[in-house]
């Protein structure tokens, strides 16, 4: 199923924003959110668990995952590979932008799995 940005944003009242300290917390914590209604998870890239995070939450049925503090451009196609089906930037420079594009045009073009449901 592919989800426009804005049908994303409006799938959940909150975004939680996730930093990752154990790996071993990211199933458990999505299971959780997802059961009580918050199924639109950003995960941050802040901690060396970020991408860890992003693959494991992306196969718990109901969540969306997305992926933030996306800081290189090398970080946008990881996070895409990991399972992010949207990314926050703190910035934005011309050369991000131009990586931006290329990975929602990517995503979009990749989402028929039916992982956000």
């Amino acid at each position: 199923m592919t989800m426009t940005l804005l049908e994303i944003m409006r799938t959940s009242s909150v975004i939680p924003v996730i930093a990752i300290d154990d790996p071993e917390h990211a199933v458990p914590l999505a299971r959780a959110l997802v059961a009580g209604g918050i199924r639109v998870l950003e995960v941050t890239l802040r901690t060396k668990h970020g991408l860890e995070a992003i693959r494991a939450m992306s196969e718990v049925p109901g969540a969306i995952v997305g992926v933030g503090t996306l800081t290189r451009p090398e970080e946008f196609a990881q996070a895409r590979d990991a399972g992010a089906v949207f990314g926050v930037s703190p910035c934005c420079l011309k050369k991000r932008v131009v990586v931006i594009l290329h990975f929602l045009m990517a995503t979009v073009r990749s989402s028929t799995s039916e992982r956000p449901t």
